[in-house]
């Protein structure tokens, strides 16, 4: 199969600060929706993430379209605040994520950081085990045209949560 160009589907990019840190996230969407669709999305999503994760603030959404690496602001009309108690700086690397295919075999990824535990905690934690975890799903899997792979179809999420270090920053502590 040859590659997908990054750039084939629209974006939104959604700007948040934890942990003294400012992180994006990027959510894959259809043509179709708007704005107002993806804060609804995202706050789903966020909802139901929110008590495996330190206090986060939005800070910015932007958009760009297909074929276009330009990013515009976008109206943002998603939760401003969410998540619980405060980290350190030395909490600034743990991230969740949501891993699965689409029915091409295209990966989807979606990562928040913010990760409330300990720091060398690396785990995957199963739906059946937790409720975040299960209605994190339910969110990714509720939003029609929203959070799809870069092959522009919606992706099998796998039924867990990983739980992990962002290596980038771990080699940023290492020198």
């Amino acid at each position: 199969m040859a590659p997908i160009s990054p750039d084939a589907t629209t974006r939104y990019f959604i700007k948040y600060t934890v942990n003294t840190r400012t992180h994006t996230v990027m959510i894959r969407v259809d043509t179709t929706i708007s704005p107002g669709d993806v804060s609804e999305a995202f706050g789903s999503f966020i909802e139901a993430l929110e008590p495996a994760l330190y206090s986060s603030t939005f800070v910015a959404m932007e958009r760009s379209a297909i074929g276009s690496n330009v990013r515009v602001p976008a109206a943002y009309s998603g939760p401003m605040e969410w998540g619980t108690g405060s980290g350190a700086e030395k909490d600034a690397p743990q991230f969740v994520s949501f891993t699965g295919k689409d029915i091409d075999g295209v990966r989807f990824r979606v990562e928040m950081f913010g990760r409330i535990g300990e720091l060398h905690n690396n785990a995957r934690i199963a739906e059946i085990d937790s409720t975040v975890v299960s209605n994190t799903l339910t969110a990714l899997e509720e939003s029609s045209f929203i959070w799809l792979t870069v092959n522009n179809k919606s992706p099998i999420l796998n039924r867990y949560m990983n739980e992990s270090i962002s290596q980038h920053w771990i080699g940023e502590l290492r020198h």
